[in-house]
């Protein structure tokens, strides 16, 4: 017994060698074969272990080294050569150094894979479940045979041009459009996307979880509502995931690791809305959008949902947007244009102070302060029985209590130009302040239009669920959030048969008139 251990102590201390996952060539050879990274490519490791439970897609969004998988453009930044960075105006001093970091970081962001889950008819019965398939799978060159593709999907880049892996990832986001536009067409077709981003922490299996809890809930909320007939509601949900974890420090406990990795991964959620999920929210998202209402006449809402470093990533994807363009030339001038109809923010893990206008409150230096062009309406929650959002205590985090007292002091809330604050003092009060808030759509920059609802939740947001630090930080898989998300869908994004909101475009249009 004795030998045993100390040939399994020099074992663990040599790092012994074994049988390799079937993944494991194409993981090496884009450096993320560490345990660490494995687990955010699990829905292609396990694709019919992992699945969502209705019809939607996950996109999955991995960190590399960058010399693996960047060619020498995406190596430089582009004010190293002095020229600017696309969509991102010279002024803004912190987001022009965030948008450098997409150049200088080790490690770059790459789309790996993208799934898609529909449900389907076995050919040899009628039994149905939701299956899933590959539209873009970068390990595809694997040795399991595993033949999960799509029938029509983008061929992984052939074994040594790894290095194309970024800009591949507009390829993937490419074929991902095609597949939206075929599923938004045809009779019941989806009435809106709602994209769910998790926080730190979360390997690809929890984010999946997550996913299914968040959307379920939202979905048993609108169909106890539906029963007057008034709603059409057909969701389709786009998971995006990241690499949030940091687990690089092999003799490092998790207990001192993550607080460590905080600000780390607080970084790597900005690049995220900076870059892919930016580029998926302003581009592709809002592409497909317009396309179906000009070719069908339907109007689909676009609903962005985001926890913690998730809500971080979501506000910096919609109110900031992609500062990477495939052509620097032909890029839009700036990221103002309408994006998201509603944007809401779970116990956010960035700064409220992002709003305020530059010369105020903000301290970064580059606040969203035209939220009000980008999204039909934003919601952010706090709670005091979260403990983890105070882990940034330089930093007045949207989710934290505090935040909110800052914001919402009696007698000065009337006045306050960006936020709406709401109290739910009693658990039974919940429904029917989400109810009242003001129904108002964001329409161009002005401070009358419309403000954030930063609505406080101390009776809701309460619990700790399992397996999770900070408190209540991580209570929004129950029911009221659910509710919380259909209320405001409802609300400020209906789409479908109850009203069509005016766009931007069309808003300008009739100015011009």
């Amino acid at each position: 017994m004795r030998g045993l251990a100390i040939l399994g102590a020099a074992c663990f201390l040599a790092a012994c060698s074994g049988p390799t996952s079937y993944l494991y060539k194409t993981e090496k050879a884009l450096g993320t074969e560490a345990q660490a990274t494995k687990i955010m490519h699990s829905g292609v490791d396990f694709p019919r272990g992992l699945s969502l439970s209705m019809p939607g897609y996950v996109i999955g969004i991995e960190k590399a080294p960058r010399k693996l998988v960047t060619t020498e453009r995406w190596q430089t930044s582009p004010r190293a050569k002095g020229e600017a960075h696309p969509r991102i105006p010279e002024g803004e001093r912190r987001t022009n150094i965030l948008a450098d970091s997409l150049y200088t970081d080790s490690k770059a962001h790459i789309v790996t894979h993208i799934m898609k889950y529909d449900v389907t008819k076995s050919p040899i019965s009628a039994y149905q479940r939701v299956k899933g398939c590959a539209l873009y799978n970068l390990y595809e060159q694997d040795l399991a045979d595993a033949k999960i593709q799509c029938e029509r999907y983008l061929p992984a880049l052939p074994e040594g041009q790894y290095t194309k892996a970024f800009d591949y990832s507009w390829n993937a986001l490419d074929q991902f459009k095609s597949s939206l536009l075929e599923t938004l067409s045809g009779p019941d077709a989806p009435t809106h996307v709602v994209v769910y981003v998790m926080g730190w922490n979360t390997p690809q299996i929890e984010a999946y979880r997550n996913f299914n809890s968040l959307a379920g809930h939202m979905l048993d909320a609108a169909e106890a509502d539906a029963s007057n007939g008034r709603v059409e509601f057909r969701p389709l949900v786009v998971g995006v995931t990241w690499p949030s974890l940091w687990r690089n420090l092999k003799f490092v406990p998790d207990l001192i690791a993550h607080p460590i990795s905080y600000r780390n991964k607080a970084n790597d959620a900005d690049e995220v809305g900076m870059s892919w999920l930016g580029v998926l929210l302003h581009d592709v998202l809002v592409g497909v959008r317009n396309q179906v209402d000009r070719e069908q006449g339907r109007y689909i809402p676009i609903i962005a949902v985001g926890h913690s470093f998730g809500a971080r990533a979501v506000t910096r994807g919609v109110f900031t947007g992609p500062a990477i363009a495939p052509n620097p030339e032909t890029a839009p001038i700036d990221n103002y244009n309408r994006v998201a109809d509603l944007v809401i923010g779970l116990q956010g893990a960035f700064s409220k102070n992002r709003f305020h206008p530059k010369g105020g409150k903000g301290e970064e230096d580059q606040p969203y302060d035209h939220f009000r062009d980008q999204a039909g309406q934003t919601l952010l929650t706090a709670s005091r029985h979260d403990s983890v959002i105070g882990l940034s205590f330089w930093s007045e985090t949207a989710g934290n209590d505090d935040s909110w007292n800052d914001e919402c002091k009696a007698g000065a809330v009337s006045d306050n130009p960006l936020f709406n604050c709401q109290n739910v003092a009693e658990k039974s009060e919940f429904l029917t302040t989400l109810r009242n808030l003001p129904r108002k759509a964001c329409i161009g920059n002005d401070p009358t239009s419309c403000r954030i609802q930063y609505v406080r939740m101390d009776p809701i947001v309460r619990f700790n669920a399992a397996e999770t630090g900070g408190g209540a930080h991580s209570d929004i898989y129950r029911a009221p959030i659910g509710q919380l998300t259909w209320e405001m869908i409802k609300k400020y994004a209906p789409g479908g048969g109850i009203q069509r909101p005016p766009t931007a475009s069309r808003l300008l249009k009739v100015t011009e008139k």
